[in-house]
């Protein structure tokens, strides 16, 4: 009996690290950074911008985080998620009060 919980029990723990390892961002972000990104990602979406280049692993991670997501056209748009995530960056958002 003991064994069967001993054997559930890592059953899980390796699920659950398997599960964890693979929906984690594969980039840490740096204080301001992933406001600094997810500004670009936004401005790179208005009309007649200049495009700025996002790095392959940083756009992985906003992806995995669902602050951005490809467009129809392909190029990167900005989700709610991601709005909300600037708005919060800001320097008057009130957790900042």
């Amino acid at each position: 009996m003991r064994t069967h919980l001993r054997d559930s029990t890592l059953r899980r723990a390796i699920v659950r690290r398997f599960y964890r390892g693979s929906r984690m961002a594969l980039h840490r972000f740096e204080k301001g950074e992933l406001g600094h990104w997810l500004r670009v990602v936004a401005d790179n979406g208005e009309p007649g911008a200049e495009q700025t280049e996002v790095p392959e692993h940083v756009a992985k991670a906003l992806e995995t985080l669902r602050c951005i997501q490809a467009g129809a056209d392909g190029q990167w748009r900005i989700t709610d998620k991601g709005r909300l995530a600037l708005r919060m960056e800001e320097p008057g958002a009130i957790h900042l009060r």
